[in-house]
């Protein structure tokens, strides 16, 4: 029996037009159908993004596109995808661009600059639990 929300997914699916509702919906299916997260089938996730960042050239949906693309090709590819966010100072007040950006440098051996890129998002995060969360990565990577 297949769950209720997938059966809705399926419904959605007619027709001949896909929209923004669409992907969006297919890339928490593939999220929340993922065995683990080394499970997760990031080529499809990767794929839905692209498709989604063709309707939508959000630097939001492109820095999530980013994600995908360095858990399929590695975290210099998702460096070379933040650096050529086309709207890049849009996010410079968010912290999960300066998370995700210290993350990726910390995966590709940058440790000084990934510090940096994590006290930026710590300065900007504005919930106790993300705060740790970062503060505590920080911590981590600089002993």
């Amino acid at each position: 029996m297949r769950p209720c929300g997938l059966l809705a997914l399926e419904k959605s699916a007619a027709g001949e037009r896909v929209t923004r509702y669409h992907l969006e919906a297919g890339l928490a299916a593939a999220h929340a159908l993922a065995p683990s997260p080394e499970q997760t089938n990031w080529p499809h996730i990767l794929e839905l993004y692209d498709a989604l960042l063709a309707l939508d050239s959000s630097p939001i949906i492109a820095l999530n596109r980013a994600i995908a693309l360095a858990q399929v090709q590695g975290p210099d590819a998702g460096l070379r995808a933040i650096a050529a966010l086309k709207d890049r100072r849009t996010l410079e007040h968010y912290h999960l661009f300066h998370a995700v950006h210290g993350h990726l440098l910390e995966a590709a051996g940058r440790i000084t600059a990934a510090v940096a890129a994590l006290e930026q998002a710590l300065k900007l995060a504005l919930l106790p639990a993300e705060k740790k969360f970062l503060a505590g990565k920080i911590e981590r990577l600089g002993q």
